[in-house]
């Protein structure tokens, strides 16, 4: 809040946490596809079109959108990286 920056006003408590999801479940959180599409470097409807493509794995429906597992989304990362080499 504005207020809250310019010291004017404090909430009553500390800002709360998110807490930190284990290394183990890591590769099954899923993660919104604008999100992976700016990591991955590609715009979003090319990004959106591999994915529904299936290029990175099972598509999941969230709430206003879609989204993919990290783990996924990595291995087919790492797949695309190889596919570039060997085209070389």
């Amino acid at each position: 809040m504005w207020g809250t920056r310019q010291k004017l006003y404090q909430g009553s408590g500390p800002p709360r946490r998110k807490p930190a999801i284990p290394p183990n479940l890591e590769d099954e959180s899923i993660k919104p596809i604008p999100l992976l599409s700016r990591m991955s470097g590609d715009s979003y409807p090319t990004f959106l079109a591999d994915a529904k493509a299936g290029r990175y794995g099972e598509l999941y429906r969230l709430a206003n959108g879609f989204g993919l597992k990290f783990g996924n989304w990595k291995r087919g990362m790492a797949a695309r990286v190889i596919n570039k080499v060997a085209a070389e």
